[in-house]
């Protein structure tokens, strides 16, 4: 196909279109016509973003009106949102000529009325120290909000101050402040709020109340009274509670109440103040009793004769008697605080006014005179008193014989053993009787003085003349001793208290022996230990545990393993506390920890002395001996074996800062804490002993961890105690 020239081509469409100009008849194109809505003026609290509610432009093309379709929007506002918004509109003709028009929207930044802030309220949180940040707290104690902000740009800020009462009261006072900038004073309007958050820990301390205490008062009106200041444990915030008293007799009105009181109960209450503002109270009453006792002044001797009594009415004399009232002996006794009247007596028995003295008290007699006042108090003074047989001349009347000591011995006895029934020689033993002797002493001075005195004779002249008498001055003085007994055991273990016997015989005996050594005390003291602290050791006995508790806190833990081991391995030379307990062995403790619940420095207490007794049993346990076998453990080997797995050790345990595992196959071995976290992993690919030494393990916290060894799909796990 033959293809035309490029210019018999144009020639040719140029010709075709004259042809058809010629065939169409002309008509004149109509003008278009934009229409554009007017301007408008609106506040920035209006809504800026719809805005067709304001117009759109249209068009007209003769009688025609068309949509001038979508505008372009320009936004010029500042951050105020205040300026202006143009609309522009644009359309071409037919003839490709373009028409625009533009609608501007003024916008103001008046004053907008309905802005409105809420503020936090304020809060209230309990703890010792926690965290009161904003973000920290939940909505809406954590920031202010507000609304209505339209023509506004608000900033925030807040400031604390910490009021500090103690460290389980605490005020925050936070200052809210809220600025608009859009406010052109070159501050910007501000609001601001105080926040108040309280941090409080209402937690109450620990103390015990003191039981009532009883005084006497010597003086007839009051009594000095002495007392330790009462004692509050802090709370888990720490530092100490506000202790007050409202005492009106205390030295101060502070923990201690210890003043001068009258006679009579008085009520007095501790207040504890702790947290902010919580109160404890605790009441005790304090009995001031009236001590005060007769001033005793008696003769010092007297000398009476018997007479002479035929008590067979033979005409011959064969007793003799004389009756002695005690009122007769004073010498002017007298009440300090006028408890009157005065009672003189025998014996304690006031109404023991008289005694009769025969021949079985013939020569010397020192007889106690008891005054008693008006209340019951009572004091004594010694009289000599010489019973003699001189004028009557009675035949055979002599003075009794006294019954030998001897016949009132009676005698105390038992034995003692360790813990394990073996005989103790050379325990020290002491029988102390609670109540003491009392003796009573009294001496006497006599000061010769001369008095002068005067009389008017018969011829009425005033005379002189002196006398001479001899004043007698008697003192008395009590003397307490409480008895003690001594003994020891012997090779068997036994012992004996042999003494008289005593109408009130209340009394205690305790043991002690002070050979303190290592004898008994080694690895398988460790190695119960370390088992029991693993729980792997569930009946035990009160005595081990007290063999046990090698610091002395009342309590068997992780402390009593470093203890001993320090001890075995003489890195101390001696135990912290007594090297031996003594304890009744028919005291009964029930649970086993019971027994640090019991005082055992009074081994055995018993109600009287009156008869022999044979059957003391008492227990002595040496600290640190917790069990009766001897020698070294083998490494402190944990073993465990399963069949068809692994066979594993781990040792030394306890340790400080090292493990040995020694494993036959394959497998994990993990360590976590007591709480469960993963302490360390080791993949052992081979089998044989591997070590972790102190770079892994000395950084460790003194406790029990847990191991664990996976092989074939199960997992063997134990105990370690890291010293």
């Amino acid at each position: 196909m033959k293809i035309l020239p490029l210019h018999l081509l144009f020639t040719l469409v140029f010709c075709v279109f004259l042809s058809f100009q010629a065939n169409t008849k002309v008509v004149a194109p109509q003008s278009l016509i934009l229409h554009c809505p007017s301007d408008r003026y609106i506040s920035c609290t209006e809504d800026l973003y719809n805005l067709s509610r304001f117009g759109n432009a249209t068009y007209t093309i003769g009688n025609y009106t068309y949509t001038a379709g979508m505008p372009v929007v320009t936004y010029h506002l500042n951050s105020c949102n205040a300026g202006y918004i143009t609309r522009t509109w644009n359309v071409e003709d037919s003839y490709w000529n373009w028409h625009s028009c533009t609608q501007t929207i003024y916008v103001s930044s008046g004053n907008n009325n309905n802005f409105q802030v809420n503020w936090p309220p304020d809060y209230e949180v309990e703890g010792c120290n926690p965290n009161v940040k904003p973000h920290q707290l939940p909505a809406p104690y954590n920031s202010p909000t507000w609304s209505g902000d339209e023509c506004r740009m608000i900033g925030k800020s807040y400031t604390d101050m910490v009021f500090t009462v103690n460290n389980g009261c605490k005020k925050i006072m936070r200052m809210w402040k809220l600025i608009d900038w859009c406010n052109n004073n070159g501050f910007g309007t501000q609001w601001t709020h105080t926040q108040i958050i309280k941090i409080i820990n209402e937690e109450r301390p620990t103390f015990d109340c003191p039981a009532d205490i009883t005084i006497k008062a010597l003086n007839c009106k009051n009594a000095r009274l002495e007392v330790p200041s009462l004692v509050v444990g802090a709370t888990s915030c720490g530092g100490a509670a506000v202790i007050s008293n409202n005492s009106p007799f205390a030295d101060n009105k502070g923990a201690n109440i210890s003043g001068v009181y009258p006679i009579g109960t008085t009520k007095v209450t501790y207040t504890i103040q702790y947290g902010c503002g919580s109160r404890a109270f605790c009441t005790r009453n304090v009995v001031v009793q009236d001590g005060s006792k007769p001033s005793a002044y008696c003769l010092h001797s007297l000398a009476t004769a018997l007479m002479p009594i035929d008590t067979n009415q033979d005409g011959t004399p064969d007793d003799g008697m004389v009756e002695i009232w005690a009122k007769d002996l004073d010498r002017g006794s007298k009440s300090l605080c006028n408890y009157n009247p005065l009672r003189f007596s025998f014996s304690t028995d006031p109404t023991d006014m008289s005694k009769t003295f025969t021949c079985d008290e013939v020569g010397k007699n020192e007889i106690l005179i008891y005054i008693t006042d008006s209340k019951g108090g009572q004091s004594a003074c010694m009289v000599n008193i010489d019973i003699q047989n001189n004028s009557a001349n009675i035949p055979d009347c002599t003075r009794k014989v006294d019954v030998p000591v001897d016949t009132l011995n009676i005698s105390h006895s038992g034995k003692i053993v360790d813990m394990f029934s073996q005989k103790m020689e050379d325990v020290s033993l002491s029988l102390t009787f609670n109540k003491p002797n009392q003796t009573i002493t009294i001496s006497q001075d006599s000061v010769e003085i001369i008095k002068r005195d005067s009389f008017y004779n018969a011829s009425g002249y005033l005379l002189y003349f002196f006398k001479r008498e001899w004043v007698v001055t008697t003192t008395s003085d009590t003397v307490t001793e409480f008895v003690r007994w001594n003994t020891k055991s012997d090779s068997t273990g036994s012992f004996v208290f042999k003494g008289e016997k005593r109408n009130d015989g209340a009394y205690s005996l305790t043991a002690s022996f002070g050979i303190a050594n290592k004898n008994q005390i080694d690895g398988k003291d460790v190695e119960w230990l370390t088992k029991y602290l693993l729980g792997e050791i569930n009946s035990v006995t009160p005595y081990q545990l007290l063999a046990a508790d090698v610091d002395g806190n009342k309590t068997v833990d992780i402390n009593d393993l470093n203890v001993l081991i320090s001890y075995v391995t003489n890195n101390i030379s001696n135990l912290p506390v007594s090297p031996y307990i003594f304890v009744n062995k028919k005291d009964v403790f029930e649970p086993a920890t019971s027994v640090f619940n019991f005082d055992f420095t009074k081994t055995i207490r018993h109600a009287g002395f009156f008869t022999n007794y044979s059957d003391h049993e008492i227990i002595g346990i040496k600290v640190g001996n917790i069990t009766n076998a001897t020698g070294l453990t083998d490494e402190n080997d944990i073993t465990q074996n399963r069949s068809g797995l692994a066979t594993f050790k781990v040792y030394p345990n306890p340790s400080f800062d090292q493990l040995n595992i020694e494993i036959s196959e394959k497998s994990v071995f993990n360590l976590k804490n007591i709480q469960g976290d993963m302490i360390l992993q080791n993949i052992i690919l081979e089998p044989g002993i591997h070590n972790l030494w102190s770079g892994n393990l000395s950084d460790l916290p003194t406790g029990i961890y847990v191991y664990s060894i996976q092989n074939q799909g199960v997992t063997l796990s134990g105990k370690w105690i890291k010293l």
